[in-house]
């Protein structure tokens, strides 16, 4: 009878180290996001200031057209984007056919821009077609003519599918606690970074 492949034992000290991961990329990937905004917004010609969740545009003297919105806000989820995509390819170059391979650091890095990255398009599940979210995908989705919900939509399931391939380039067996951990590690970053963090460090205007 054929057997699949060995399960992999995931050490404590993984867990830990996925866990102070998430909490510390996550908030720098709100930050770079918002950097993604403000360097569009600068090459555009607008002074802006850069909040802990959001970037101001001051547009005295000048008149901000809807393509220049569109390329403000585009400038956001392309960072996300090129994350997502950049560890993904990492993770499919290290792992491919490699599943009873134990998990190296490289390869949680890998992983962890992986799906942190695409983990903003799941965001969807807390708006409606009517008002979806993420609003950035909204507006640009409106911008190309198109009704706003179909980017965020259309993104979620892609976003979800980038993340299923990820778990699977992993041993089988023991391999949904680290993404808990990763995630939860995540979470808490978040919480931290729009509670105390975030407004001590990058106050709003």
């Amino acid at each position: 009878m054929k057997r699949g492949p060995a399960t992999v034992p995931v050490k404590p000290l993984s867990l830990f180290l996925l866990f102070a991961f998430g909490l510390l990329f996550m908030p720098l990937l709100v930050v770079v996001h918002e950097l993604g905004h403000a360097a569009v917004g600068m090459y555009l010609g607008f002074p802006v200031h850069l909040s802990y969740a959001a970037v101001r545009y001051q547009t005295a003297g000048r008149v901000m057209t809807d393509a220049d919105e569109a390329w403000i806000t585009l400038g956001g989820p392309m960072v996300e984007f090129t994350v997502c995509a950049a560890g993904l390819a990492w993770l499919v170059r290290r792992r491919w056919g490699k599943k009873s391979v134990p998990v190296s650091r490289a390869d949680w890095l890998a992983t962890a821009a992986c799906v942190l990255g695409a983990v903003r398009w799941l965001r969807v599940v807390t708006g409606t077609p009517a008002l979806p979210q993420p609003a950035d995908e909204a507006l640009l989705s409106g911008a190309l003519g198109l009704p706003v919900w179909v980017l965020p939509y259309g993104l979620a399931p892609l976003a979800l599918a980038v993340m299923v391939l990820a778990l699977r380039l992993h041993p089988p067996g023991r391999r949904l606690a680290p993404f808990a951990g990763l995630f939860c590690g995540a979470g808490a970053g978040l919480f931290l970074w729009f509670r105390w963090v975030g407004p001590w460090l990058l106050p709003p205007a």
